[in-house]
């Protein structure tokens, strides 16, 4: 029986969605290249996807007890949020739509995913704001990438009128 556009997708289990995760991932980096977009994601919410999944895939919890009452079986996460990965006060000061708090640790505060693992997570759980970064060569050889997390920002000012812009530049 064919499905329709109309009918919502039957939803994954925790082990499906961690293996096609893992091969979409795996895809993706083996393939990379200048000009690739990747998405930050807050480490806060990619660590309870993790401990879904994992849990799910182990079956019982790790204390090797499984609770009916109780249980703090990690549940399947709510919508994407990345709002502790923004700067509040910067985007309100400047023209642009969203700007990222200045001292983000990668693997401690947000994940850098391939953008086919992105759309796959955000067609799942949604949410957002969705923050995209191209990938740069950093070297001599077209292996030496690296994620442009910050672009060169530039603050133009007009004068006299004192008018001002932002202008957002590779450091490529």
């Amino acid at each position: 029986m064919e499905t329709t556009e109309s009918e919502p997708a039957p939803e994954l289990s925790a082990e499906e969605e961690m293996a096609l995760i893992r091969d979409i991932t795996a895809a993706a980096e083996a393939h990379a290249k200048e000009g690739d977009i990747f998405f930050l994601i807050t480490n806060r919410w990619w660590q309870s996807w993790i401990d879904y999944v994992i849990h799910d895939l182990a079956g019982v919890p790790s204390n090797g007890y499984h609770h009916e009452f109780g249980s703090n079986t990690p549940r399947r996460p709510g919508a994407i949020d990345n709002t502790n990965l923004l700067d509040d006060m910067a985007s309100e000061v400047s023209d642009m739509q969203i700007e990222l708090h200045d001292t983000l640790v990668e693997g401690r505060d947000y994940i850098l995913l391939p953008q086919q693992v992105w759309e796959k997570l955000h067609s799942w759980y949604g949410g957002g704001p969705t923050l995209p970064r191209k990938a740069i060569n950093t070297g001599l050889s077209q292996t030496d990438l690296a994620i442009e997390v910050y672009p060169l920002r530039l603050q133009l000012l007009l004068m006299p009128k004192g008018e001002q812009a932002v202008v957002r530049i590779s450091k490529r």
